[in-house]
């Protein structure tokens, strides 16, 4: 049985700081009216929950030890339970696996590259990125339409964004990770577009979200494509 505590949404955020409860709000439904204006002071409360608010113990200090400790915890407890077979190699790699998110530009899995520089198989690196993803530690963003068992998918996130500021990483990939955790939670099924000119599709009751990143000089941003807009059945 898979137990997920969520972490908290900006919503939940500003209640802990502030006492106010504001009302859910769907940004891709049409007509969609803020419950909330943006300001400096709210712009100033986002930044801090990006970067140390997604989970309630933010408010009782020592967050990015905290956070480490999670990372480690997860990494030598969690996961050999599930990997009975796991080496220390397995795990060096592993860790190998959260730096190179935190400080990669483009959050891929090199999967030649590390099969080759560890010493490992495919399967056996598929296998440990599945049950990373399983724990709640990483996040893979997969092609639309790809229903491959073993996959490296096309992006890996952290599954919280507060890790990036936590390990000095890439502050478009925590960008990056945010939306897909915050569509995530919403039942939205993220994925990576092969084709950015095309939209987004829409199967039964699950939405699907197109990611297109711009490279810019000196930022990178979130945007959905013209026909990535998401409607309401």
């Amino acid at each position: 049985m898979h137990i997920e505590m969520p972490l908290l949404s900006f919503r939940e955020f500003l209640f802990l700081e502030t006492g106010n409860e504001y009302p859910a709000c769907n940004p891709f439904a049409s007509n969609v009216q803020l419950p909330v204006q943006p300001s400096p002071s709210l712009l100033t409360a986002f930044r801090r929950y990006m970067q140390s608010g997604t989970r309630p113990f933010y408010r009782e200090g020592d967050f990015e030890d905290r956070m480490l400790s999670i990372l480690d915890n997860t990494l030598y407890g969690d996961i050999p339970f599930f990997l009975p077979s796991v080496t220390d190699g397995n795990l060096r790699l592993m860790k190998a696996v959260t730096g190179t998110l935190a400080d990669a530009s483009i959050p891929r899995s090199q999967v030649r590259s590390l099969c080759s520089d560890w010493g490992i198989g495919a399967d056996k690196l598929y296998h440990m990125l599945t049950v990373m993803e399983s724990v709640d530690l990483l996040r893979i963003v997969r092609k639309e339409h790809d229903r491959k068992a073993k996959t490296a998918g096309e992006k890996l996130f952290f599954s919280d964004p507060a890790f990036y500021a936590v390990l000095n990483g890439d502050k478009g990939n925590a960008r990056e990770t945010l939306a897909v955790m915050l569509c995530s939670y919403g039942g939205y099924t993220v994925e990576a577009t092969k084709d950015e000119t095309t939209g987004g599709l829409r199967s039964h009751q699950v939405y699907r979200i197109f990611l297109e990143f711009v490279q810019g000089r000196d930022r990178r941003s979130f945007k959905m494509s013209q026909e990535g807009r998401l409607r309401d059945p």
